[in-house]
């Protein structure tokens, strides 16, 4: 169905100018709802296609290419046209090689993490987020507890870690901020993709999800190093109340994200996760 998708948000883009289309490629596509196409004009255009079936979601990446796109301190693609939720971008780069990464390329991104979270007005622009809790923290107390882990008091923590996210300002969070969600143009940039799940939050949530994700898959972020870079570029004090955050963030992710894929893992990627847990776990609880 990729071609005739392709064709449809073609179709409705409107954009003659580049002939017609002779080549569509699929990037990606899943449970988010949404869909990446690569394309290819008869004029020899280069084209990304993004093609998002969740109207709310839609509408927040158009915001954010549309209109905000000028404003934020990191490389975003330009948006060519919009249609039917379709954003059709131009090419920008490359999947980032994060196995390649130096501790000079993990701090670039944590500055221009900071940089992204450090003004507090654009927030206010894009919708926000609403992540729902899983319909059972039992359900994710007991896929836990089947890999040894006991969080069924911690689960009851969850007020207190929105209170010690809540100490920090809020801002404009990427919302999805992975290495997969990351390219490289050719002069070696960072350009940020895929902003569906932006909105306001504290900051802390996206460092989480970068590490974990990354560490899932077998890398290790230099995460105090980039803690530091990160608070300063922020303009924050790199203090207990940014520590106690982050710790809060992680928590949340690894209670109520990741139970739902921790089987679809390889054993290495769930013993990382469990390490991080572990040692999370043992910083929440030894400041009650």
């Amino acid at each position: 169905m990729s071609d005739a998708e392709a064709d449809r948000c073609w179709g409705s883009l409107r954009r003659t100018e580049y002939g017609e289309l002779v080549e569509v490629r699929t990037l990606a596509g899943g449970a988010s709802g949404s869909a990446v196409y690569q394309l290819k004009t008869s004029q020899g255009d280069e084209f990304v296609l993004k093609v998002n079936r969740n109207p709310e979601q839609a509408n927040r990446e158009l915001i954010v290419y549309r209109d905000l796109a000028a404003l934020l301190p990191v490389r975003l693609p330009t948006l060519i046209a919009e249609a039917d939720h379709c954003l059709l971008l131009k090419s920008a780069g490359t999947p980032a090689d994060a196995a390649r990464f130096s501790t000079a390329d993990w701090k670039t991104l944590a500055i221009q993490l900071g940089h992204l979270l450090a003004p507090t007005t654009c927030h206010a622009l894009v919708p926000p987020t609403h992540i729902p809790r899983p319909g059972s923290l039992a359900r994710s107390a007991q896929i836990w507890a089947e890999l040894g882990h006991d969080v069924a008091d911690v689960l009851a923590d969850l007020p207190r870690m929105d209170s010690a996210l809540a100490e920090l300002p809020t801002c404009l969070c990427h919302g999805d901020f992975h290495l997969g969600n990351l390219l490289v143009d050719p002069a070696g940039d960072f350009v940020w993709i895929d902003w569906q799940e932006t909105g306001p939050g504290h900051g802390p949530e996206d460092l989480a999800l970068l590490w974990q994700r990354a560490e899932a898959a077998g890398l290790t972020p230099p995460r105090d190093t980039m803690l530091t870079t990160y608070a300063k570029a922020r303009g924050i004090p790199n203090d207990t109340r940014l520590r106690r955050a982050t710790t809060a963030a992680e928590l949340q992710l690894l209670l109520l994200s990741w139970p739902h894929f921790l089987g679809h893992l390889g054993d290495v990627a769930r013993t990382r996760l469990s390490t991080r847990l572990e040692s999370s776990l043992d910083i929440w609880r030894a400041d009650p």
